[in-house]
């Protein structure tokens, strides 16, 4: 009997869709649904733009009406540039305004230089801000140069993931990219549309782990090169945008190493008749990678190398703590670290600056998919996966434990999500990967009819919700705090030659309803068995 992506029966004449097609209905269906997520919000959106956006324009050291010196001011990372670098986020922090702020500001005369911090003296990677650089122009239309630079980031997403599945075999090309869909919602496919440096996070991170196990395990010699070549980038993205870049990088390095490991261990000597590389030369290319890795570090990200010292001063950080009489600061911290792994899923934190909350309606779906998809990935799981899922797991507690008993702060007064939201693709990544000694990962239909609907519906409303924060501002809750939706009223900021809102809502809802049957489709029976 022929049953169609959520294994209901249809017609028997119909036949499925060669596998080109279906790949390319993933790719475009992921890119209308980032352009949705461009359209519902304008530059300026995402947290610390103005930083991000002076950086940029400065990444190519003074120059005359796009980066001057501050003279007179002490501070070596304060430079002058172009007003609307600033005022495009105008709305920031007041969730009840809507851009249209961004008309006033923008509409005026020829813009004055203005101070702003900025990276011009290094302190952070610069990669990201010198490759965004080219795309500015004569730096004084600043509104063209930010919808370059979103719209190149959201090229480069899809790119990404379509190169990574691409090059996958099948078990790992459906893991990878029910991961993704699933995890990207909602912050993801924020920053994947912003001018952040979290946006390089989206590109680069999120897909070096698959291509990675690509690079160690498809049985054929030019995928593997091809994947090896791509995870280089990935990791080139993070440590070149990134300062936490470093540590998630080591700990993907850590976990898949142990992956690895962990199945040679598993493997017969006859499984290795032939292909296994002599002790010595495995030393010695160890020894090289790590060399090279750490002289990585030192070009791309050489202020973050020591990742911010957070070796030392965790005694300094616990006696502050422990002064202000919140019981043990250890159990204080480690009891609210979850938040900061469902934050990237919408829950609490909301979007932007944090003004645009996600209502519990749509987190909620998507954190218990996350959870029951991880469960459902390990179940009868290898020893490997166990491993690789358990460390990863335990680097998401230790990293930001360890770096808010550094600087004696607590959860809510440091960290963000976005800093933590890389390691959430392999961790559910990892978890439904079928290594080859494993059966097929098969979902029955009740649980991909839950997926489609649950993160359909979770998707569309939080789409809707941003683009209600940025066309009119949302309304004031029981709290003061906005966070209410009144559809209806017309919009106060919207682009000018495009539909109206509720149309690019309604596009990008169906783009994703598309995108996710595509992917949860693999996990039907015949289609996981083939695989």
């Amino acid at each position: 009997m022929v049953r169609d992506a959520l294994g209901h029966a249809v017609p028997r004449g119909w036949q499925e869709p060669p596998a080109w097609a279906r790949g390319a209905t993933t790719i475009v269906a992921l890119l209308v649904v980032l352009g949705g997520w461009l359209l519902a919000m304008p530059p300026g959106a995402s947290p610390d733009d103005g930083y991000h956006l002076g950086s940029i324009w400065c990444a190519d050291g003074y120059k005359d009406d796009i980066c001057l010196e501050a003279i007179g001011i002490a501070d070596p990372s304060v430079a002058l540039v172009p007003a609307p670098v600033l005022e495009l986020s105008c709305f920031a922090y007041d969730g009840a305004r809507s851009a249209a702020c961004q008309l006033e500001t923008l509409s005026g005369p020829l813009p004055e230089l203005v101070a702003t911090v900025t990276n011009i003296n290094g302190q952070r990677p610069s990669l990201y801000y010198r490759t965004m650089h080219l795309l500015i122009g004569s730096g004084k239309d600043v509104t063209g140069a930010a919808a370059r630079i979103r719209t190149a980031n959201i090229l480069l997403t899809t790119l990404m993931v379509a190169l990574t599945a691409f090059l996958a075999h099948r078990r790992l090309r459906s893991a990878f990219l029910l991961a993704w869909v699933v995890a990207a919602v909602p912050l993801g496919l924020f920053f994947a549309t912003t001018v952040s440096t979290s946006a390089w996070t989206m590109a680069g991170l999120s897909t070096v782990w698959a291509n990675t196990i690509t690079a160690m395990d498809h049985p054929l010699r030019r995928n593997r090169i091809s994947a090896g070549l791509l995870a280089a980038v990935g990791v080139l993205m993070g440590l070149g945008a990134r300062t936490e870049a470093v540590a998630h990088v080591a700990i993907l390095v850590v976990t898949l190493g142990a992956l690895r490991w962990w199945q040679r261990r598993e493997r017969t000597l006859r499984d290795h008749a032939g292909r296994r590389l002599p002790r010595a030369l495995r030393v010695s290319l160890g020894l090289v990678g790590l060399a090279a890795f750490v002289w990585l570090l030192d070009v791309v990200a050489p202020e973050s190398a020591d990742l911010d010292g957070a070796i030392g001063g965790f005694a300094e950080g616990y006696a502050r703590l422990e002064a202000r009489d919140i019981g043990d600061p250890f159990l204080a911290i480690v009891f609210e670290v979850p938040t900061l792994w469902s934050g990237a899923l919408g829950d609490a934190w909301g979007l932007g600056v944090l003004d645009t909350p996600i209502p519990s309606v749509a987190s909620l779906p998507i954190m218990g998919l996350f959870v029951a998809l991880v469960a459902v990935g390990l179940q009868r799981s290898a020893q490997a996966r166990i491993l690789a899922v358990s460390l990863l797991l335990g680097a998401l507690v230790a990293m930001p434990t360890l770096s808010l008993l550094r600087s004696g702060l607590l959860v809510y007064e440091s960290l963000q999500p976005r800093q933590f939201m890389a390691m959430i693709y392999p961790l559910l990544g990892i978890a439904l990967y079928r290594l080859g000694t494993e059966p097929p990962l098969v979902l029955g239909r009740a649980m991909r009819t839950t997926i489609v609907v649950g993160m359909t519906f979770a998707h569309s409303l939080a789409l809707l919700v941003t683009m209600q924060r940025h066309t009119n501002g949302l309304l004031p809750g029981f709290d003061a705090v906005p966070r209410h939706v009144a559809l209806g009223r017309e919009p106060e900021w919207w682009w000018p030659t495009l539909p109206a809102p509720e149309v690019v809502w309604a596009v990008g809802s169906i783009a994703f309803l598309v995108l996710i049957v595509s992917v949860v489709r693999r996990f039907r029976p015949e289609v996981a068995e083939a695989a």
